[in-house]
C-alpha cells in the first residue's frame, strides 16, 4: 500500500484521535512512506515522544490539524506559566 501522506517539521498531526507535533520526518524507502517522530500535545499524550510510519497506519488513520484548531498554544501556556510565576 503506498500512502501519500506527508507533513514537515512543527505541523500538528492527529494520530488515533490524538494531538502531536512533529518533530522529525525520515523518508522510508521509495514508496513514499515516512517516519514521524512526535511529540504528545493532548492530555493523554502530552510530554511523550512517539514514532509513526506512514506504511504502518491507515491512510485516515495519521491527519494534518489545521493551525487554527490547535492545543500547542494551550499546552505551552500550562508549562511556562508556573515558570515564570514568582515564588
Amino acid at each position: 500500500m503506498i500512502n501519500k501522506f506527508t507533513t514537515s517539521v512543527g505541523e500538528h498531526i492527529i494520530v488515533r484521535g490524538e494531538e502531536f507535533i512533529v518533530q522529525k520526518t525520515d523518508k522510508l524507502g521509495d514508496d513514499n512512506s515516512f517516519k514521524i517522530t512526535a511529540m504528545g500535545v493532548s492530555e493523554l499524550t502530552r510530554g511523550h515522544t512517539f514514532i509513526f510510519r506512514t506504511d504502518l497506519e491507515s491512510p485516515d488513520e495519521i491527519k494534518k490539524l489545521e493551525p487554527k484548531n490547535v492545543t500547542s498554544l494551550r499546552f505551552l501556556h500550562e508549562v511556562v506559566s508556573p515558570l515564570t510565576q514568582g515564588p
